[in-house]
């Protein structure tokens, strides 16, 4: 049985020092799951930067198990990374746009994400069935109508 979790929200323009002390003190909780929220990346561009690579570096660092990052407005990389330890972290650099009354198809297009978190006795935290459930928002004439639906639906 879980006994605690904790929710890093660092969806504020904070520098790389600020993450990590913020981490630090995640640390000195000890949770049994930790995710991070964090509002990163440049927008309008599908490219994973130097400063969300050096920040998913030290949050691995640090223990964090899932990162899920929003912002770009456009999808980037979603990829479960193999920490020193053999734990995993899966990190959805930018999730895209889930509801949107953008014009560019790219900003139309985002990403529902699902997994399993499974806390094992033995073995620690596992992340299974990882799903990217592709979502398109559409609408009608002076944004009238919007709706959100499956891609395959669309």
């Amino acid at each position: 049985m879980m006994k605690r979790a904790k929710v890093i929200d660092a969806r504020r323009q904070q520098a790389v020092e600020e993450k990590s002390a913020l981490l630090k003190n995640v640390e000195t909780e000890k949770p049994d799951i930790t995710i991070a929220l964090l509002h990163w990346g440049s927008e309008y561009n599908d490219d994973i930067s130097k400063t969300q690579k050096s920040i998913v570096s030290l949050m691995q660092k640090q223990g964090v198990d899932v990162i899920i990052g929003t912002h770009p407005h456009v999808i980037q990389t979603i990829e479960t990374l193999t920490n020193e330890d053999g734990s995993t972290t899966l990190c959805a650099y930018s999730l895209g746009n889930f509801v949107s009354a953008q014009s560019r198809p790219d900003e139309l297009i985002g990403i529902a994400l699902s997994f399993d978190l499974l806390l094992h006795e033995q073995d620690g935290l596992s992340i299974e069935n990882v799903q990217a459930h592709p979502v398109v928002t559409d609408y009608g004439s002076g944004y009238s109508d919007i709706c959100v639906m499956l891609l395959k639906d669309y």
